[in-house]
């Protein structure tokens, strides 16, 4: 458990992770302009259809305005579920990789594809639930985004513990190491 790295790398790694998740998102805004637009234009217009003092007070440059931060808002999340992914496949988001960090099995050996797939579903169950809720599965997902979204940022802070283990590492049974601090040379 000496090995394992505590709150303060993992922040550092995670705020080197939001930096690039901002610019992936903007280039993916730039990239994509129409994006996504029609899904969103459609729910403003049924959202003013049932409330007949938005339409009085909307013009289509606040129409606009809504539509662009929608989907900006979406490409932060798409953009964080794809720049996370490589905790999957190589036990470290880019900002674990610039500080030499890796996810391993919480007694330092290497941990199991599926043990990293369960840490990446609970970690980001937040923003799972966002884009089904965007897509228009059910309005209860943005009700689920939130309470898991207070219960994974709240886990986080267990990270500072004795133990060094975020909720999602307590229940994956997973930790945060050094690169050179475990068995695992392939990360």
């Amino acid at each position: 458990m000496e090995n394992r790295i505590g709150f303060g790398s993992r922040l550092g790694a995670y705020l080197i992770d939001i930096i690039l998740v901002w610019v992936l998102a903007f280039v993916m805004c730039k990239m994509f302009p129409d994006f996504l637009l029609d899904t969103a234009s459609e729910q403003l217009n049924q959202s003013i259809a049932t409330n007949p003092l938005l339409a009085d007070s909307f013009n289509a440059q606040m129409e606009q305005l809504t539509l662009s931060l929608i989907r900006f808002v979406l490409m932060i999340v798409f953009a964080r579920l794809i720049l996370f992914l490589p905790e999957i496949f190589f036990a470290a988001s880019p900002g674990k990789m610039m500080l030499k960090l890796h996810i391993a099995k919480a007694d330092g050996t290497e941990a199991s594809r599926f043990a990293l797939l369960g840490r990446y579903a609970i970690k980001h169950c937040a923003k799972i639930f966002t884009v089904l809720a965007y897509i228009g599965l059910a309005s209860l997902f943005n009700v689920l985004s939130s309470l898991c979204g207070f219960v994974v940022f709240t886990g986080c802070f267990f990270a500072a513990g004795d133990a060094h283990q975020a909720l999602h590492d307590k229940i994956c049974d997973t930790a945060v190491f050094k690169q050179s601090a475990t068995n695992n040379e392939t990360c």
